[in-house]
């Protein structure tokens, strides 16, 4: 009996135990308007990366279980592209553009 007790609170607590994390999603563009379509996107967080890939609307949508600061990460035309994200315990959008700046390289700006 005590064993089934024992059993029975541990699978309680496990269940009501809190989720951390949640999801980062948003939409990227190219600089002519057009999404950003079948871009391999990474959050880096410090213990873990997350990957995924925009669709053809240029959206992502990442779970992330780490809350807190991150950095959304890519590659675009061979240049590796960086901004900073947040992950917190509800889901959060951060869309962004990728920009041609006058030296000729890209940058990922906050839209």
């Amino acid at each position: 009996m005590l064993h089934k007790l024992l059993l029975m609170a541990s699978l309680l607590a496990l269940t009501a135990s809190p989720v951390l994390g949640s999801n980062v999603y948003g939409n990227l563009t190219l600089e002519d308007g057009k999404p950003g379509q079948a871009i391999e996107v990474e959050i880096k967080c410090p213990e873990k990366t997350y990957k995924g890939r925009t669709n053809s609307r240029g959206s992502y949508n990442i779970y992330v279980e780490h809350q807190g600061r991150c950095s959304l990460r890519l590659t675009f035309n061979g240049q590796p592209l960086k901004a900073p994200v947040l992950s917190l315990d509800d889901p959060v959008r951060h869309n962004f553009e990728i920009v041609k700046t006058a030296s000729g390289k890209y940058d990922l700006r906050r839209r």
